[in-house]
């Protein structure tokens, strides 16, 4: 991945997706990953980075439980 380091952006200004990444792991985060699309783009997913797992709508609210929470999807 680091010789796609510098493509890696979503925009002028802004930190790699490597890094922007990286920040997530640091801060004891986990990324849920769509099986729906992870399968419709065919990735591996031994290549998700560390902090990443599968998982879709079940996972999410169970990882949320009872309490308030925020999540991003795009």
């Amino acid at each position: 991945m680091a010789e796609l380091e510098g493509r890696l952006t979503a925009c002028d200004g802004c930190p790699g997706i490597p890094d922007f990444l990286g920040r997530y792991g640091t801060a004891g985060t986990r990324l849920l990953v769509s099986p729906i699309c992870s399968n419709a783009k065919q990735l591996d997913p031994a290549g998700l980075v560390p902090e990443a797992a599968l998982g879709g709508a079940v996972q999410l609210w169970e990882w949320i439980g009872e309490e308030a929470a925020t999540t991003f999807s795009y």
